[in-house]
């Protein structure tokens, strides 16, 4: 037996993705029909943020760090990181206690009239925050990529730190030698884990 629910007027996230066409229930498994491939089977969704509140209240951050309204990835806020001498991220603590699996979804971007030397970094630390380990860098993204990462050694840990970071601060895989002032914006934030 197959469950329909229509979703109208409306979005909801699950994973990571917003989601607003419509959700198939089948035997506990989902598939959604607008190019959702994540493996969705058990997951609960752990923590969500697209920057709507228009803080960064729960986050910690250094000096460049900000809530933008005018160059948005998704709805009307976004988080944006410009460097101010090697300085601009923002980290946020999660506990995954009982899950495991670990993946982290979210989308950055780069404002057109900006995106000539400009990146950043995505980060985790499994301790805290006491060392981290580099995931993946982006050099000039557009506003239209999700990036989607599976996370070792995070599952069942009280202090998984992740942390977006312009490319300044740690330039863990950019290719440009990009220099100070850049320019690094996320959203749609989302981590889920298998109970």
């Amino acid at each position: 037996m197959t469950n329909v629910i229509n979703i109208t007027n409306t979005d909801i996230a699950f994973d990571g993705y917003i989601i607003s066409n419509q959700i198939q229930s089948n035997a506990g498994s989902l598939s959604v029909g607008d190019g959702f491939s994540g493996g969705a089977t058990n997951r609960v969704t752990i923590f969500t943020d697209a920057f709507e509140s228009g803080t960064l209240t729960g986050y910690s951050q250094a000096q460049g760090s900000a809530i933008t309204g005018g160059n948005v990835i998704s709805g009307t806020y976004s988080g944006e990181l410009e460097g101010v001498g090697s300085v601009a991220h923002i980290s946020k603590l999660i506990d995954t206690t009982g899950y495991t699996n670990i993946r982290v979804t979210f989308m950055v971007g780069v404002p057109a009239s900006d995106r000539t030397d400009e990146g950043g970094d995505f980060l985790y630390s499994t301790n805290g925050g006491t060392t981290f380990i580099c995931v993946a860098g982006y050099d000039n993204p557009t506003f239209d990529g999700r990036y989607t990462y599976t996370l070792a050694g995070a599952g069942n840990q009280t202090d998984i730190v992740l942390r977006w970071a312009d490319g300044d601060f740690h330039d863990c895989f950019n290719a440009q030698g990009i220099d100070q002032g850049e320019k690094f914006d996320i959203d749609e934030i989302g981590v889920s884990g298998k109970p």
